[in-house]
């Protein structure tokens, strides 16, 4: 007995698949980019690498290929404003709206996100209309005890009280 594909129930069951929301962040001549993800993944724990699938087209996607490094901040439960205006490509200013920090690297990340994962860029791989990028973790930092962010039936939520 076969089924016929639908793209309106297939997103309809994608939305009731809760999924954590992360910022991707890197920096390439002096100049900050960043977006909202919720398609990041660990992949391996030896050596570590981590994924996440950025849209193609992407002016972080492109900052990313051409520094070789990136930053993801795991968003904590209170971060809807930064989930919200990092999913903004254009905006040129998202960075100055909210508290950061720089890695060692001068790689901005938000100092109210749950922690923070800093990699080097490992491998990339373009399927379909996104690019998927795996990054070798160099290092790693929980911020605080905060909630995690999740986005489930199209809305942010916490993980906890």
């Amino acid at each position: 007995m076969g089924s016929s594909f639908s793209e309106g129930d297939y997103r309809e069951l994608l939305r009731r698949y809760p999924t954590g929301v992360t910022v991707v962040s890197t920096t390439l001549n002096g100049r900050d980019f960043g977006a909202t993800m919720n398609s990041f993944t660990t992949v391996s724990m030896n050596p570590p690498l981590v994924a996440v699938f950025i849209i193609n087209g992407s002016r972080t996607l492109e900052a990313i290929g051409k520094s070789g490094k990136f930053v993801v901040s795991l968003l904590s439960g209170t971060q809807e404003d930064a989930a919200v205006g990092f999913s903004r490509d254009g905006d040129d200013e998202k960075f100055m709206k909210f508290s950061k920090s720089s890695t060692s690297d001068g790689i901005a990340y938000l100092n109210e996100s749950i922690g923070r994962i800093e990699c080097d860029l490992f491998m990339k791989e373009e399927i379909a209309d996104h690019t998927m990028i795996i990054g070798k973790v160099t290092s790693s930092a929980i911020h605080n005890q905060n909630t995690s962010m999740v986005y489930y039936q199209r809305k942010f939520a916490s993980t906890g009280k």
